[in-house]
């Protein structure tokens, strides 16, 4: 990393606060014909001596230098894949990448549970890497960041050097709202998704779209066929279906909620969304005005339902304190009846043991009704790279986001080196994958056992989350199964019309509505605790939203507003 020695004064006298930014998995796929988004094919042959260049049509010359260079890259690293390799220098992408470009990143991770301090020490003492991802982290947002100097306007850069996210940027006008900020700086180069399959019989050019939705409500399917009941779709038939698994299947768990400040109800709002409100700040479609979930009456009636179902034993009773891996165990047992989580590895793990859960649309109130929330995802999901003051060759380093977006860029991110994870594509133009593949002198199973193996290596031999074009519907083994791909589409088919794009704040207004809202969690996740579990009355829920009114919850909706209205204008 390098020292800039005039960001430490600079910090002193900036005002950080933070940005209101979208959040995780992404979907789309690629054929040789997908040109249209992805960009030209690449030419591996004749460079010139300074390297590889890229012209106007998106064509790339490799390498994209002569002399290697070295770029340093702070990136969070973590979970599952730290249990095969010890960071990023061992994915599989990457070196691929380094042989291919003659680029080669070194990465520094902070450590797993302290990238946000880590990331603030890392600004504030002005030692920068070349490269940050996630820099949408910077307090104050990417304009902040380029005020202070701290990262580098890429506007003019991208139309001279990266052709091809530039033809994915401009490929759809909401993509482009989306990756400019109010002020008009490029964010950085973000993980766009596509959801749009092409063959190599049929090429159909890649389009960008939502990802596909890879979450929302489970039950068990093999319970309702032996009750004689139906996948539940209103409230009333979750409830019918939850009694009848507690009372005639001994379920311990007729249904697992992990907690969550929005309640037990998962990031997904999977019941909240039934009361026709979102589980935080949206965008009510009928009037046009954003509002806060968790003070409308429909809040009231869904923590009433939730308080009953508590009540009668149908939630399970540990639910503020469940964690990822007891949860697993209860399932994995035959002991739950219905889980709220992402879905194709709970299904599959649950087959392993003869249990068959199935996908469930989002709830609804009552037959008449519909939902207008639900979990959903913008065109570009950040995860934004963006390059430094520190970098001392930002054109090379440009040139080397840009491959992600080439056709073959594509194919390598999303399903790894051709020849060492798959063997050509199916007629569906998705990898044929190995059986096995060897990462860091060890062998792996991938196309094996129903891809049982694939969550462990799924960010160590391709790209998971990061700066490219991608496509999780091609890339992703488990949204090929038929029975699961109609979990996605049942979901997909279900608005999502409330949910807000990714809007961001001022500076004035980060540090106003951080200050608002830090009093209105706290306050809020203990006063749902008490409702669920009884200890506090509904009868007290006036009295709790007036207590939100005086802690400013008006003044964050209108920030909220004033943020979207600037959005709507880009």
């Amino acid at each position: 990393m390098k020292r800039n020695s005039k960001l430490l004064a600079l910090l002193l006298v900036a005002v950080l606060i933070g940005s209101l930014l979208a959040a995780c998995g992404g979907s789309g796929g690629s054929s040789d014909n997908d040109a249209v988004l992805a960009g030209e094919k690449v030419d591996k042959g004749q460079n010139s001596e300074e390297g590889g260049t890229q012209t106007s049509d998106g064509t790339v010359t490799l390498p994209l230098t002569q002399e290697p260079i070295t770029f340093t890259y702070w990136v969070p690293f973590g979970g599952t894949s730290k249990e095969v390799i010890t960071d990023l220098s061992h994915n599989l992408v990457y070196q691929e990448l380094e042989k291919l470009t003659n680029v080669k990143i070194e990465f520094v991770h902070p450590a797993e549970g302290q990238e946000v301090e880590q990331f603030n020490l890392m600004v504030a003492s002005g030692d920068l890497p070349d490269i940050i991802e996630q820099g949408e982290r910077y307090k104050g947002g990417i304009d902040r960041a380029i005020a202070d100097g701290i990262y580098i306007r890429l506007n003019e850069l991208v139309d001279k050097y990266a052709p091809n996210y530039k033809k994915a940027i401009e490929s759809n006008p909401q993509l482009k709202k989306e990756v400019y900020t109010d002020q008009g700086n490029l964010s950085g180069f973000g993980m766009v998704t596509s959801d749009v399959y092409g063959t190599p019989d049929n090429p159909v050019p890649l389009d960008v779209a939502k990802e596909n939705s890879w979450t929302g409500p489970f039950i068990r399917k093999d319970w309702l066929d032996e009750l004689g009941l139906p996948i539940p779709s209103a409230v009333d038939e979750w409830y019918t279906a939850l009694k009848a698994f507690k009372e005639q299947k001994n379920a311990e768990v007729p249904i697992l909620f992990m907690y969550h400040p929005n309640g037990i109800d998962t990031t997904a709002g999977t019941f909240v969304s039934a009361f026709d409100i979102g589980p935080g700040f949206y965008l009510d479609t009928k009037d046009n005005k954003v509002k806060y979930g968790p003070i409308e009456a429909g809040f009231k009636e869904y923590l009433t339902m939730i308080n009953k179902w508590y009540s009668e034993g149908l939630i399970d009773p540990d639910f503020p304190t469940r964690d990822n891996k007891s949860s697993q165990a209860l399932y994995m047992d035959g002991k739950v009846g219905a889980v709220l989580q992402e879905g194709t590895g709970l299904v599959l793990k649950a087959r392993a043991v003869n249990v068959e859960f199935a996908g469930a649309p989002y709830p609804k109130k009552d037959a008449s009704s519909d939902i207008h929330w639900r979990y959903t995802n913008p065109l570009c999901r950040a995860n934004y790279g963006v390059i430094t003051s520190a970098c001392k060759n930002p054109e090379l380093a440009v040139k080397w986001f840009d491959y992600h977006y080439t056709e073959d860029g594509f194919k390598l991110c999303n399903f790894g080196p051709e020849g060492k994870t798959y063997d050509g594509l199916d007629e569906k133009g998705r990898p044929k994958y190995l059986e096995h593949i060897e990462i860091d002198g060890n062998e792996y199973p991938l196309a094996k056992d129903n891809y049982q193996g694939f969550d462990r290596i799924n960010m160590v031999f391709r790209l998971h989350n990061g700066p490219y074009l991608k496509s999780d519907l091609r890339s992703n083994p488990r949204r090929w199964m038929e029975d699961l791909e109609s979990y996605r589409v049942t979901w997909e088919n279900q608005p999502d019309d409330y949910v807000l794009p990714p809007i961001t704040m001022t500076d004035q207004e980060g540090a106003e509505y951080a200050s608002i809202m830090s009093d209105v969690d706290t306050y809020k996740d203990q006063m749902i605790l008490k409702f669920i579990m009884g200890t506090e009355p509904l009868s007290s829920f006036d009295k709790y939203v007036e207590q939100i009114k005086s802690l400013g919850i008006d003044k964050a909706i209108a920030i909220q507003e004033a943020a979207l209205k600037r959005y709507n204008e880009r």
